[in-house]
């Protein structure tokens, strides 16, 4: 199992993810994606070597070339591509949530895992204390799901719409579970548990919600269908 966390600007909230996972985890990996362009990397450096991330065998960490405005989406998508899409032997599901989710069950990451591999759904989450069952904003798929679309996310999204996504793959195809008791906390402004920043004004700007609403529009019209089609044959 491992969990995509993509982060820009925020070693802080790298750093107390680290603790969160060293807490709660029993068998997920953590894997954080980084920007080459990031002023901040030296503070994800040094959390590095505070944390002492080295002799973490569930940890590990990529610094990627920007690619303009691809966003979230696009670095989920090559760490896919990178770890997963190309050896889906490696692991059972592939998950994502954000610098700002915090698990706080212990063993969530097992109960996850679970309602994947034992009772055969495509999509599982857990109580973010923010949407709860509404959306996956932290979410576990099948790995056998982005081997057969090619993706996590679909790429002409950029960072909104995307628990919809996931949430739609589930429900239509009749492979989801909601845990309630299974908390991973969303620490979102929205709700403060945490300061606005720079880069939540720029994923909630109004071009963002413009350019991803088309986006999310032309997916459902253009791909879905096909995407459906072939999760259903999916055993």
């Amino acid at each position: 199992m491992l969990y995509i966390v993509p982060s820009r600007g925020r070693p802080k909230n790298v750093s107390e993810l680290i603790d969160s996972f060293r807490d709660t985890r029993t068998i997920a990996n953590l894997h954080v994606a980084l920007d080459d362009d990031d002023p901040e990397l030296p503070g994800y450096e040094d959390i590095m070597r505070r944390h002492n991330t080295k002799t973490l065998d569930w940890f590990t960490c990529s610094v990627l070339k920007r690619r303009g405005p691809d966003g979230m989406v696009g670095v989920v998508n090559r760490v896919v591509d990178r770890y997963v899409v190309k050896n889906p032997e490696k692991y059972h599901s592939i998950g994502f949530m954000g610098d700002d989710h915090r698990p706080r069950s212990f063993a969530w990451d097992r109960h996850l895992q679970a309602e994947i591999v034992e009772r055969g759904n495509l999509v599982a989450y857990g109580n973010d204390l923010l949407q709860g069952g509404n959306l996956p904003t932290a979410v576990l798929l099948d790995v056998n799901v982005v081997r057969i679309l090619g993706y996590m996310i679909p790429p002409k999204l950029h960072h909104l719409y995307v628990d919809n996504v996931w949430k739609l793959w589930g429900a239509r195809t009749g492979r989801i579970a909601y845990r309630d008791d299974v908390i991973i906390e969303h620490m979102h402004p929205v709700i403060y548990k945490a300061p606005t920043d720079e880069r939540y004004e720029i994923v909630n700007s109004g071009e963002m919600w413009a350019h991803d609403e088309a986006a999310y529009h032309a997916y459902l019209a253009d791909d879905l269908d096909m995407d459906l089609a072939k999760l259903r044959k999916l055993s």
